[in-house]
């Protein structure tokens, strides 16, 4: 077994950010250390893995091949297939998937049956990526659908910058900031000039496998990195994105009807 290694520095600020913010009934927040690999080494990582996601109760893990020098969870590299070993952590059980996709670890369902992982397209010259859901058992990719189970058209590009999950577990909310896409323009003789959309809030529904993307006004996240944030209140009803370098917030509205979100109005401090 290769000697430990540290973790991606965006992979260990997604389990963090996942450990602070864990007020499910029943559930113990987790933390990196004192996990068991897929060889039963108690390390973070095993062989030729890292471990790169931990579902809310600690009990599943997904462990991927290291990513190279200088890359990250957005942004890979070529790659024409993943590695994922999936554990149980209560019965010992694990399951190695090798599939033909490009793909990031993302997160679990809470029986652990599904693992949504980020999947880039094209795998050998990746340019955007999507949610993908895997049947662990089957070792099938399927395209994550939307709310109302219809194909969503969302193609991504951008940092997701940080993550939350709800105060019940079933959502996880990413906060992203596009700072290239499909829509930017750019004059004809040269790239110094560039319009950049805006940031959005990409809701993953790990309970009922589904995701959307939820636009947030132009001027959000155009700031340094680390200056923008993203919470939810104890409730799960209010979603609030703050953007320190803009001096503005707003909240984002989970209504009653599933896969519904209102966006406030942009309102500034300071």
């Amino acid at each position: 077994m290769s000697p430990p290694t540290t973790l991606p520095t965006t992979t260990r600020r997604r389990f963090l950010t996942a450990a602070a913010v864990l007020p499910v009934v029943g559930a113990a927040p987790f933390v990196l250390d004192g996990f068991v690999g897929p060889d039963g080494s108690d390390t973070e990582t095993t062989g030729e893995q890292e471990l790169r996601i931990t579902s809310n109760n600690g009990r599943y893990q997904a462990w991927a091949d290291p990513l190279p020098e200088g890359a990250s969870i957005y942004a890979p590299g070529p790659r024409r297939q993943s590695t994922i070993t999936v554990r149980d952590q209560l019965t010992g059980a694990g399951r190695t998937l090798t599939l033909d996709r490009n793909l990031e670890p993302e997160a679990f369902s809470p029986d652990g049956a599904t693992l949504f992982a980020i999947d880039h397209r094209p795998a050998m010259a990746p340019e955007i990526y999507r949610v993908s859901t895997i049947d662990v058992a089957a070792g099938v990719v399927t395209d994550t659908l939307g709310p109302r189970k219809l194909a969503l058209i969302e193609e991504m590009r951008g940092e997701g910058r940080e993550q939350v999950w709800s105060p019940a577990g079933d959502q996880l909310y990413t906060l992203y900031i596009r700072q290239w896409h499909d829509h930017a323009r750019h004059t004809d003789s040269s790239h110094d000039e560039v319009h950049f959309t805006d940031a959005f809030v990409h809701v993953l529904d790990v309970a009922n496998d589904w995701a959307l993307c939820v636009e947030l006004p132009e001027g959000i996240g155009l700031g340094p990195a680390g200056s923008t944030a993203i919470m939810v209140d104890e409730t799960g009803t209010t979603i609030t994105v703050v953007d320190h370098a803009l001096g503005a917030r707003i909240d984002v509205t989970r209504l009653a009807d599933e896969g519904a979100y209102e966006v406030g109005e942009l309102t500034r401090f300071g």
